[in-house]
């Protein structure tokens, strides 16, 4: 990776074929935007849920040290683009965002893995809205620490 400002560690979860630690790197606005579209190419989970921002300058960008879990933070707070392609990374990168970050909010659809999978790491659903798509779950709105989500 060539844009690596940090270099954070945080204990896997406990998943068989689970690495003992996955390593959380800093990383550009351009190299994660490709790391994002690459993902949502590969995934049919991902095509379905996530939306790639046209630009994530001005972002916290992360990716896990072996290219499999990522995530950015806007800065208004916002967690967007979420994955992870490995078992047990997704436990581990919401272990490293909450203790890198106090309140963030985040948007979902419901009735999928996605909203329980949040709730388990102490997000909490703040609005619910129905889905601009007709047909399509509702968006779900949620927050971790006191912080307002803009609507």
């Amino acid at each position: 990776m060539s844009a690596i400002f940090s270099n954070i560690s945080c204990p896997a979860a406990s998943h068989p074929g689970s690495s003992p630690t996955v390593v959380f790197n800093r990383i550009g606005a351009d190299e994660f935007h490709a790391v994002v579209a690459e993902v949502v190419t590969i995934s049919p989970f991902y095509q379905d849920n996530l939306s790639v921002k046209p630009s994530y300058e001005g972002y916290d960008c992360w990716i896990s040290h072996d290219g499999q879990a990522g995530f950015a933070v806007s800065p208004e707070q916002e967690l967007v683009n979420v994955f992870s392609l490995a078992k047990g990374h997704g436990q581990s990168l919401m272990a490293f965002v909450t203790q890198q970050y106090g309140a963030l909010h985040l948007n979902c659809l419901a009735g999928n893995y996605l909203e329980k999978f949040y709730s388990a790491h102490g997000f909490e659903v703040a609005h619910r809205q129905p889905n601009w798509n007709e047909g399509e779950p509702d968006v779900v709105f949620m927050r971790r620490g006191a912080i307002n989500i803009p609507l």
